[in-house]
């Protein structure tokens, strides 16, 4: 039985998305298992306050996977981008899971530094 050239395509598309997934689920492990007591509490409490909302904003999900696609393609990570915004990796890896929503300020901060690639630190 043949599978039509279109179908892998596809499979291939869902197997990449499974895998990004996976290194976020993975980078968020990393992220918390980083926190003390009291930074997890925090980070318990404001991820459910927040991740409903954010869920909802699909112009804000566009903007996520924008910015993960330009990361990867710069082979930067989420770390890099928080150092060149001067922002904690925690804000930047909340926005990118979309357990944040991201405000006009600091979407255009991304977008600059993106756009130029930023520095090699």
């Amino acid at each position: 039985m043949k599978i039509s050239l279109k179908k892998i395509v596809l499979l291939k598309q869902q197997e990449q998305e499974l895998q990004d997934r996976l290194e976020q689920v993975r980078e968020e492990i990393r992220f918390i298992e980083s926190l003390t007591e009291e930074q997890l509490d925090f980070y318990e409490k404001r991820s459910l306050n927040s991740n409903i909302k954010a869920r909802d904003n699909s112009k804000q999900d566009s903007f996520i996977q924008y910015v993960k696609e330009k990361l990867k393609k710069q082979g930067r990570s989420y770390i890099w981008l928080a150092r060149q915004i001067n922002k904690s990796g925690g804000s930047v890896y909340g926005w990118l899971s979309g357990t944040r929503t991201i405000n006009e300020e600091n979407i255009r901060k991304i977008e600059a530094v993106l756009e130029k690639g930023g520095s090699n630190d």
